[in-house]
């Protein structure tokens, strides 16, 4: 009797769970565009008060800041969701592929998990894992060969570009604004965090769309790779 597990032992994602996958993305995508777009309005708010340091100047750019502030704050919790999900996802998909591939992945399925924690490699092994499995289910599906998805490569672009702006914005400047003591307020710094903030919001924006549209082509190539038909869905 084989060794070689089954889609029956491991089968492939629930259509649920590629919907909330999906759901995750769009709502990332519209946090970050909405992220960018109030960023853009307080830069402008605390460049006029840079320039006039004027006290009605800085009452105006915290009010805006309050808005960018929690603009930024839904963009984490809806990309904090979205990798919960894609997480789950890649790690039932990974054990599902196991029964249809040509060869053993050089990676075990806890890299689907652990890829997404270890920095700068998380840059690459969760883009790589992804990849496999896309090349796993196209190759099942036989007949002419197909390349990867160029939507799968603009996803991890935006994916990459927008973490690192939000993360260097948040590093930058804390995102405080005490009306008691402006002149401790470093200025300069305060401008380029929101110049990252702008780049890290239309960044996941882009990872977002792209995001959603790329992994629900992935869910309907691993269902079938695995001989069940596509959830339409789930798709």
């Amino acid at each position: 009797m084989s060794d070689t597990p089954t889609a029956t032992e491991h089968p492939a994602p629930s259509a649920s769970s590629a919907r909330w996958m999906q759901g995750a993305w769009w709502a990332t995508a519209l946090l970050g565009v909405a992220t960018a777009l109030t960023a853009l309005s307080a830069r402008d708010a605390a460049a006029a008060w840079v320039a006039s340091g004027s006290r009605p100047d800085a009452v105006d750019w915290e009010e805006l800041e309050v808005g960018a502030s929690g603009a930024m704050s839904l963009l984490a919790l809806a990309t904090f969701a979205a990798l919960v999900a894609t997480i789950a996802w890649m790690w039932h998909t990974h054990r599902h592929l196991a029964s249809v591939r040509s060869h053993p992945s050089r990676w075990g399925t806890g890299w689907t998990v652990i890829g997404w924690f270890i920095p700068v490699v998380n840059f690459v092994i969760p883009k790589v894992l992804l990849q496999e499995s896309e090349r796993v289910a196209l190759d099942a599906a036989g007949g002419p060969r197909r390349t990867l998805s160029w939507v799968g490569h603009v996803f991890w672009v935006g994916w990459v570009v927008g973490s690192i702006g939000i993360g260097v914005a948040t590093v930058v400047w804390d995102g405080t604004v005490d009306l008691a003591a402006l002149e401790s307020i470093d200025r300069s710094a305060v401008l380029d965090a929101y110049t990252w903030r702008i780049v890290g919001g239309f960044g996941l924006g882009v990872a977002g769309a792209a995001g959603a549209l790329h992994l629900r082509r992935l869910h309907r190539l691993v269902v079938a790779a695995g001989g069940a038909a596509p959830d339409d869905e789930a798709a």
